[in-house]
């Protein structure tokens, strides 16, 4: 079962392909436009793995 993109909250971006839930934490502020940082969140089977981007 795979599920649209769910972009309703600009700071938490889920996606959920089978098993496997994805989340993109993050947003735009108006300081500190010099970088993007967001965190990437996967979970399978209520065991979850973070990795921090910089952009």
């Amino acid at each position: 079962m795979t599920t649209a993109l769910n972009a309703e909250n600009r700071e938490y971006i889920t996606w959920q392909y089978q098993e496997l839930n994805f989340g993109l934490l993050g947003g735009l502020s108006v300081e500190g436009l010099e970088r993007m940082r967001v965190t990437l969140k996967l979970e399978y089977r209520q065991q979850a793995v973070r990795h921090n981007l910089d952009l």
